[in-house]
C-alpha cells in the first residue's frame, strides 16, 4: 500500500542572520557595561587585587574588607584542606593594611591533623597620581609577620 502522508519538510529557522547579528551586538554592549562596573576584590595573598596578583588599588579610608577562601599555595602538597581568612582596612588616604591567617589541615580516615599555619600582615601605599590619566602605581610589603 503506498504511503499517502505528505513528506515532512525540514524546519526552517525564522531567525535571520541579520537578527542574530543585532542580538549579538546588543548582548555585547550590555556585557561591556557590566565588565566596567567592577569593584575591588581581595586576593588570596591578603590585599586588594585578583586571585593571586595584587593590584595598584587600595581600600578607601575607613572601609574594611573581609574574605575567606580555599586557595592552596603552589609549594604545598595537594590533599590538604585549605582555609585563608583575610581582614583589611583603609587606614588613611592611599594606605591599606591587611592581616591574613592561612590554615592547612590534613584529613586522615580517623582524624584531622594540623598542617601548616601562617599569620601575615600586608601593607600597601598607592602613590599619588601627578597628572590626569596617569596609571595607578602602588608599593607594598607582603607577609611582614609570619
Amino acid at each position: 500500500m503506498p504511503n499517502l502522508l505528505p513528506r515532512s519538510q525540514p524546519a526552517v529557522c525564522a531567525t535571520s542572520a541579520a537578527h542574530k547579528s543585532r542580538l549579538a551586538l546588543a548582548v555585547s554592549l550590555l556585557m561591556a557595561g557590566a565588565a566596567q562596573a567592577q569593584t575591588l576584590g581581595v586576593s588570596t595573598q591578603g590585599n586588594t587585587g585578583g586571585l593571586s596578583i595584587p593590584s595598584a588599588d587600595v581600600l578607601e579610608t575607613g572601609s574594611a574588607a573581609l574574605s575567606y577562601g580555599n586557595y592552596r599555595e603552589p609549594k604545598l602538597r595537594p590533599g590538604q584542606r585549605e582555609a585563608n581568612y583575610s581582614l583589611g582596612f583603609g587606614l588613611a588616604p592611599n594606605i591599606e593594611l591587611f592581616g591574613r591567617f592561612a590554615e592547612y589541615t590534613v584529613p586522615t580516615p580517623t582524624r584531622i591533623v594540623n598542617g601548616v599555619r601562617d599569620l601575615s600582615v600586608n601593607v600597601k601605599l598607592q602613590l599619588p597620581q601627578l597628572w590626569q590619566g596617569q596609571p595607578k602605581v602602588a608599593v607594598g610589603l607582603n607577609d611582614i609577620a609570619g
